[in-house]
């Protein structure tokens, strides 16, 4: 069942008290960051210590922000209450009935309602959670579950130290090469060949993505598939029915000038197609057959022909290739002749061949996943190393039985408030370790669960989020007798818009998968008027049908080109307070289901001109900045090297040439100089660690300024990079203990740069255009 309207309250902030369990469901733009802060802020001065508390999000990003909102709000707060001091109690209880009409900032109404009495109290409160602040814990579920294992080791049974690796893409691949040839040692060579000839066999990275998806869903149960039987012989001894076949007696069908031509169905066979079946692919497709084992008739290149003569099959076997023109015995004796009945025998069991090849793929692609599966956590194990999905599995294991029970009773002592922002995307294992701990029927109530999501936004299926188990714990928080809330206002955007949106939705409000949309309002916050052609946003919500045959990216363009071109005519612009600001290419963005989308727009933007501002796809890795600090690095710890020295002397970061080397030859002491240098740094390294080291060799050899001494269009992505470079060498010193094992790390990255958010290219100060992302981008 749904709790009915009556049941939901629409003010979380006034209405929440902080025991059992909770569900808030905030749509995009309704003020959910400022919902979450303000409640921590209520959580840290009514109930609970910042250590005893637990904020969870789904990216670092989102975890960040939300830290200093939290921690921006107590400040404000905090100067309100400060400001209340010198009131005695009756000016404070009139000071918040004024608030309250004048419906100001809730946080305020709610807390001088509460302390209005306590005003000194609420003071020192908030100075001490200030003070404590760094011990709230605000990150990730991922983060979360590897500081239990840490922190609760011993009652947890997993006392072993293991670190989440950042090579679990190597590990999945060395293990997908591993099965895969294991595999194909299993299969006979006729097989082999049959399947890598189709193009079905893949090279080993080609399978990472499908064998990553299913390592999220880790409880997910994989229905055994049946490896197909490709029946070759069968096959080779029906194509003997090909040899020697004509089919000249049939050319008063399929020539032009044939008697019965002008009666094939020109719906089906366009043009001479039909004459181009019999003169050409026919032939083609009985000579690929005929050859060798018959494999080439199965080759990728040969797959549209495939796919014409499967069709070309079914309308015979449906009697469809010509029309009512055609007497019934002149087509009849057409579908029954010996020769064409041979060859659509033949056909028939190509189709099955290809159907056991499509199936073969698949079964390899379960078995791949399957095995990786299976044999992950050992190899893991082995390198004393884990993943985040497997330490999440790992937890959820220590949480069954009875000292199961235990641990979480335990843990929910220490942390007995959660909040869980995005709880759309979480996936089975988190739930079931969150469940464990703050939803147990025993103890659920001693604790306090506030889970925040809206399952409209529910985009995160690949990495194991699914609306499953975000239904289970709905249904799970009603039989708990939870308290449901709804943030109904949309502060993001303007009214006649938010209006539009209602209207078309709620057409077919019915998303499926209890998807029910709920009509929102616009919220108060004030938007500048978007003015087009003198009048005020005449058309907010502008759907276009497109049915002319150029294509679609190439329209967006052509729409994007004339709305900055009446811009420029002044006819489109943002209206405020009585200041006009013309659109510019920044205030517009398109979004695109996926990259190849964005590919073409970009495309067909760049051509007109017009500038774009995209997400980097770009390792930080990937490319010669990086190859240049892996040199630095070398030298450093290869000080007496001459041929490692003088390739970190030719860097750009250290800015010399093959004239100064040579100048440097013929001086007495060479290279001395240099490399007395990299080995004073090597010893700063070895015992003051990288930092000092790094810092100390950027500064003594001026980088920052030889990164920008000459004008180029890459001056600021290099100094960026660089910064990026030096602050992931600094994170990971401290995981990888030791000179050696850290440049070991960073030239492993060098060798296979990967596409991990944290070692993408950060953005510029310098970007700006039509912004370009990915619905996924765009998300929040």
């Amino acid at each position: 069942m749904k709790p009915t309207v009556r049941e939901v309250s629409f003010q979380p902030i006034q209405d929440i008290q902080f025991q059992g369990l909770h569900w808030i469901e905030a749509s995009a733009g309704s003020g959910k960051t400022f919902t979450l802060s303000s409640l921590l802020v209520r959580i840290l001065l009514e109930k609970h210590l910042p250590k005893q508390v637990v904020a969870t999000t789904f990216t670092r990003a989102a975890a960040a922000e939300l830290k200093q909102r939290i921690r921006m709000r107590l400040v404000e707060i905090h100067q309100f209450f400060k400001e209340r001091q010198g009131f005695d109690d009756q000016a404070n209880i009139e000071h918040f009935k004024q608030l309250k009409v004048e419906g100001a900032d809730p946080l305020k109404i709610v807390l001088l309602e509460k302390f209005s009495t306590q005003v000194a109290y609420a003071c020192s409160r908030l100075q001490l959670v200030l003070e404590q602040l760094d011990e709230l814990f605000v990150g990730t579920l991922d983060s979360f579950s590897q500081k239990l294992l840490r922190e609760f080791a011993f009652e947890s049974g997993k006392i072993e130290r293991i670190d989440i690796t950042d090579q679990s893409k190597q590990y999945t691949e060395q293990l997908i090469h591993d099965v895969l040839r294991e595999w194909l040692q299993k299969q006979s060579q006729q097989q082999v060949d049959w399947f890598y000839m189709s193009g079905r066999l893949k090279p080993t990275h080609q399978y990472i993505k499908i064998v990553e998806d299913a390592l999220n869903f880790t409880s997910a149960y994989f229905k055994p598939v049946q490896p197909p039987k490709i029946e070759v012989d069968q096959f080779l001894k029906l194509r003997d029915k090909l040899r020697n076949l004509s089919f000249a007696h049939l050319s008063s069908y399929y020539l032009a000038d044939g008697n019965f031509f002008p009666t094939v169905s020109k719906t089906i066979f366009r043009q001479n197609s039909f004459t181009v079946l019999f003169e050409q692919i026919i032939p083609e497709a009985i000579e690929r057959i005929l050859k060798e084992d018959g494999r080439h008739f199965f080759l990728k290149e040969f797959t549209d022909a495939r796919t014409t003569l499967e069709k070309f099959v079914k309308n015979i076997q449906d009697g469809k290739v010509f029309t009512k023109k055609c007497a019934e015995q002149d087509a009849t004796r057409f579908y029954t002749d010996e020769a064409l009945q041979k060859l659509v025998d033949v056909l028939a069991h190509t189709q099955h061949m290809e159907s056991a090849l499509v199936e073969t793929e698949g079964y390899l692609k379960y078995h791949l996943c399957e095995q990786v599966k299976l044999r992950l956590p050992a190899l893991l194990q082995q390198q004393g190393e884990t993943t985040f999905a497997q330490q999440i599995k790992t937890l959820s294991e220590a949480l069954q039985g009875e000292q199961g029970e235990h641990f979480a009773a335990f843990v929910q002592t220490s942390y007995p408030l959660i909040l869980v922002d995005e709880f759309q995307d979480t996936n089975q294992e988190q739930d079931n370790m969150l469940a464990s701990i703050w939803r147990a029927p025993t103890r659920y109530e001693k604790g306090c669960m506030i889970m925040v999501g809206d399952r409209k936004q529910a985009i995160y299926g690949f990495r194991g989020g699914d609306m499953l188990t975000f239904i289970r714990a709905y249904h799970d928080v009603i039989s708990k007798k939870g308290h449901f809330y709804r943030l109904k206002y949309n502060h993001r955007t303007i009214q006649p818009l938010v209006e539009a949106v209602d209207a078309l939705f709620m057409q077919h409000p019915d998303f499926g998968e209890h998807v029910i949309y709920e009509p929102v309002e616009a919220g108060t916050r004030p938007h500048p008027q978007l003015i087009d052609g003198k009048e005020q946003n005449p058309t907010p919500l502008r759907w276009l049908h497109i049915e002319s045959e150029v294509q679609p990216e190439i329209q967006v363009a052509w729409k994007i080109s004339t709305l900055l071109q009446q811009s420029q005519q002044g006819q489109l612009y943002l209206s405020k307070d009585h200041s006009n600001t013309p659109i510019i290419a920044d205030d517009i963005a398109v979004l695109s289901k996926n990259h190849d989308g964005l590919d073409k727009v970009q495309f067909e933007l760049e051509r007109l001109g017009i500038r774009v501002n995209r997400p980097s796809k770009r390792s930080v890795f990937d490319g010669l900045l990086a190859q240049d600090v892996a040199a630095v690095l070398i030298a450093i710890m290869n000080p007496y090297d001459e041929k490692k020295v003088k390739r970190a002397l030719l860097s750009r970061m250290l800015g010399y040439t093959l004239t100064n080397l040579n100048e440097f030859e013929r001086q007495t002491d060479g290279l001395g100089q240099f490399i007395s240098v990299f080995s004073e740094i090597r010893e700063i390294w070895f015992e003051r660690h990288f930092l000092a080291a790094w810092q100390y060799c950027l500064r003594y050899f001026d980088v920052w300024r030889n990164l920008v001494r000459f004008d180029s269009r890459d001056n600021e992505r290099s100094v960026v990079n660089l910064r990026h470079l030096s602050d992931l060498l600094s994170q990971h010193s401290g995981k990888y203990q030791g000179p050696k094992n850290l440049l070991n790390w960073y030239l492993k990255q060098v060798a296979s740069p990967s596409d991990r958010e944290w070692e993408l290219e950060r953005s510029l100060s310098t970007d700006a255009g039509i912004q370009l992302m990915t619905i996924h981008q765009s998300k929040g």
